[in-house]
C-alpha cells in the first residue's frame, strides 16, 4: 500500500536518529516472510526501499502542486543480525532494535541523498544477481569501527 509506504518512509525521515527504526521494519517484514530463504530478504529490502522513493517523488509532485513542500530523503538498507525487543519499565518503553547493521542503516540512511538509496556490502551481496549497483566504495562511519563498501542502489531487474 503507497499511503503505508509513504507514512513510514516521511516518519523515518521527519526523525533522523531514528533511522534504525525504519531498517528494523524493512528487516522484520523480510524476515517473517523469507525465514527458510535468507538470500530473498535483501531483495525484499531492496524493492521496498525503491517503491518508497518513487512513492515520496510523486507525493512530492502531489504536494508542489498544492502549494506545498515536503522535503527530500535518502534511504539506507543494511542487512545482519540485530537484538530486537521491548527496552525500558513496563510503564514506559520503547521497541528498538541494536546491533551493528542496524546501527549501520542509520549511518547509511544519514549519508544517502535526496533520491538516494544507500546499501551496505552484505546486502549487496543478497542482491547482487537481482540489482544494478554503483558501488561508491569503502567508507568509514561514526561508531562502526572498521570500513565498509558502499553501494548505491540503482534498480532491481
Amino acid at each position: 500500500n503507497g499511503g503505508a509506504v509513504t507514512r513510514c518512509r516521511y516518519t523515518a525521515h521527519a526523525h533522523q536518529h531514528r533511522a534504525a527504526q525504519l531498517h528494523l521494519s524493512l528487516a522484520l517484514r523480510a524476515g517473517r516472510s523469507f525465514r527458510r530463504k535468507p538470500e530473498l530478504r535483501g531483495n525484499r529490502a531492496a524493492a521496498a526501499a525503491l517503491k518508497m522513493q518513487a512513492v515520496h517523488t510523486e507525493l512530492q509532485a502531489k504536494l508542489r502542486q498544492q502549494g506545498h513542500e515536503l522535503p527530500d530523503m535518502g534511504i539506507g538498507v543494511s542487512s545482519g543480525e540485530a537484538i530486537a525487543g521491548e527496552i525500558g519499565h513496563r510503564i514506559r518503553s520503547e521497541f528498538t532494535a541494536l546491533g551493528r547493521s542496524v546501527n549501520l542503516g542509520a549511518r547509511l540512511c544519514s549519508a544517502a541523498e535526496a533520491g538516494q538509496v544507500l546499501i551496505s556490502h552484505n546486502t549487496q551481496q543478497m542482491i547482487e544477481n537481482l540489482a544494478s549497483v554503483n558501488d561508491l566504495g569503502e567508507q568509514t562511519f561514526k561508531g562502526i569501527t572498521t570500513p565498509g563498501r558502499v553501494y548505491e542502489l540503482i534498480a532491481l531487474r
